[in-house]
């Protein structure tokens, strides 16, 4: 019993892995380079021990590279409940090489500054590195319009078969990750960088996510932000299973009201200075 149970359950995983690569292939191949690159990353973090802003000049491209991945493949999940006949639209094609271009930038431009033993973002010490950081500020607004191109396409699909609910969720989530993550990390960028406030020496921070735990921190609201795309089409999902239809639509769109609540509420705590945690 339990032999077949473990078929049956590979046999999904593999109709769903053939399905993301054929409904967008792009996506899904970078996707996994990403993770082949962040995998890459922290090998040589082992065997270069150089140190930028007290951590390894590698942690910074991991941690992007494990993002970008989860992004560009949360994208190609997606992309199955699209209008069908936008996938072989030529100027979609276009778009999704344009969108990876981007993103292939960012990486490429933050490995760059860490096998060169400086930073990449809030780096004006070079006049090469103050022209790079508003050009790949602007690349980052390219890469993710795709939420916010992903989430109107796919509210105006009337074939996705997904309930109201999860429709709500999914689209609603894509298209709050645009607005919020292009206005947080716009003001990120332009503040100089992540504190608000002047840690201490010896910064006291939350463990793995780096967040500070004694100063105002912007990239937790860039957290929440980014991943409204995958918070959102949960909530619908959890709504739906457990209240009728038209109550789990309601529910839906108040929990997308109090997760945009949540961005808004960790961004003014951040400019205040006061720390999440």
């Amino acid at each position: 019993m339990g032999l077949q149970v473990q078929s049956s359950a590979s046999r999904h995983v593999d109709v769903l892995r053939k399905k993301v690569f054929e409904d967008e292939p792009v996506f899904a191949y970078l996707a996994v380079a990403f993770a082949v690159a962040a995998f890459a990353f922290i090998i040589t973090s082992f065997f270069d021990e150089r140190i930028v802003l007290d951590v390894n000049v590698w942690v910074k491209p991991a941690k992007f590279a494990i993002a970008l991945s989860l992004y560009v493949g949360t994208l190609a999940f997606y992309a199955r409940w699209l209008p069908a006949e936008l996938c072989s639209n030529k100027f979609y094609r276009f778009y999704t090489l344009v969108v990876s271009a981007a993103v292939v930038a960012e990486l490429v431009w933050i490995a760059g500054a860490s096998a060169a033993g400086t930073t990449s973002h809030f780096n004006g010490e070079t006049h090469f590195m103050a022209f790079i950081y508003p050009v790949m500020g602007a690349l980052a607004v390219v890469l993710t319009s795709a939420t916010l191109f992903y989430g109107v396409q796919i509210v105006l699909n009337r074939k996705t078969g997904l309930s109201d609910a999860v429709m709500l969720g999914l689209s609603g989530g894509l298209v709050l990750t645009f607005f919020s993550t292009v206005l947080v990390a716009g003001y990120l960028s332009s503040h100089g960088g992540h504190y608000v406030g002047a840690p201490g020496g010896d910064a006291a921070t939350i463990l793995f996510l780096g967040w500070s735990r004694e100063v105002g921190d912007l990239r937790v609201a860039h957290f929440f932000a980014t991943h409204a795309m995958h918070a959102g089409p949960l909530l619908g999902l959890a709504f739906c299973t457990i209240l009728p239809a038209r109550g789990a639509v309601a529910a839906t769109c108040f929990a997308l009201g109090l997760y945009a609540s949540l961005i808004a509420f960790t961004f003014i705590q951040a400019r205040a200075g006061l720390p999440f945690m």
